[in-house]
């Protein structure tokens, strides 16, 4: 489609949504339900967005100065970093662990094991701590 970059956060919601920064330089959106005023307000179709634009809070000014910088995955990657790193010195187990990160990659490559198998119903591996 052509839409630009796909490196974003989108979250949907009945009261207000969020539509995050895209990498050709719109800004963070807020999205607020509205209705149209040409349909019933009890019909499902009536119900339309407005977004205005919303200044996010520059969250690198929480990291640690080295990593104050972009990256891939719509700068994820300091923050991921660290996390992992605080973890490591607070000896915790981090917020994103191995088994949380592999229950959300095992659909994806089960998925895909699908595809190549013309849509067979394949079973998705469970990883426990």
């Amino acid at each position: 489609m052509a839409g630009g970059g796909g490196e974003r956060g989108t979250f949907y919601g009945d009261r207000m949504s969020l539509v995050s920064a895209r990498p050709e330089g719109s800004g963070d959106k807020l999205g607020y339900p509205q209705y149209d005023p040409r349909y019933d307000p009890k019909e499902e179709h009536a119900r339309f967005g407005h977004y205005e634009v919303w200044n996010c809070p520059n969250f690198y000014e929480l990291l640690p100065p080295p990593l104050r910088h972009p990256t891939g995955h719509g700068n994820s990657h300091v923050f991921l970093t660290h996390e992992f790193i605080s973890a490591i010195l607070e000896k915790r187990k981090p917020e994103v662990n191995v088994y949380e990160a592999v229950a959300y990659t095992a659909p994806g490559v089960v998925a895909h094991q699908s595809a190549l198998k013309d849509g067979e119903t394949l079973k998705v591996p469970q990883f426990d701590a």
